[in-house]
């Protein structure tokens, strides 16, 4: 009787977490077109934010990704824009000036993990979340300042449909972690993929 139960207990466990990976499947688009994560997924975590390991939308966007095993961070850069985030730290830093986030960068499954929103408009990019489908999409700003999506609360012209906080992104990002030769696991070229 006891062997039953476990296997029954162990069952109900399988089925409950295949159950959440199915529904924490949340797609990145970058102008529409969907981001490849190999093998760490984008997720939501204990702070509503979306974190996506770092090198594949960041490489996407046009920035160059490194990691600095000894000081636990994650650099990129694009245009001589530079942003670092350090591991379980809730600051990063822009061109070297400490902007504050609700949420941290992590390692996940041997990946660094940012909070997407936080990692894009720092390259001027906006990010927006489609409630309907738990996806995030990055698109690029009007370079007058106009954004390329409809800010919050405004009307559609052709719709007369206004848009809500839920379509805006308050989700995180990620990177991947790498430097190549390095002795540490985390900082293996393969962790950036």
């Amino acid at each position: 009787m006891k062997q039953k139960l476990i296997l029954v207990f162990a069952i109900l466990m399988i089925g409950l977490f295949a159950t959440q990976a199915i529904a924490a499947d949340i797609p990145v688009l970058i102008e529409g077109q969907a981001v490849e994560f190999v093998d760490q997924k984008p997720y939501i975590d204990e702070n509503n934010r979306t974190l996506v390991p770092m090198r594949a939308p960041m490489e996407a966007l046009g920035a160059t990704v490194s990691w600095d095993a000894e000081q636990y961070q994650a650099t990129f850069e694009k245009d001589g824009i530079v942003v670092v985030f350090v591991i379980g730290n809730n600051t990063y830093t822009v061109n070297g000036e400490a902007k504050e986030m609700d949420t941290k960068a992590v390692l996940t499954g041997d990946r660094t993990c940012i909070p997407i929103r936080y990692a894009a408009e720092a390259l001027g990019y906006t990010v927006l979340w489609n409630s309907e489908t738990s996806t995030v999409d990055i698109v690029a700003s009007d370079p007058e300042g106009d954004q390329a999506v409809p800010d919050e609360g405004t009307v559609d012209e052709n719709t007369g449909e206004g848009t809500t906080d839920e379509n805006i992104v308050d989700d995180g990002a990620a990177d991947e972690n790498s430097d190549e030769g390095a002795e540490d696991p985390i900082a293996d070229e393969s962790a950036l993929e």
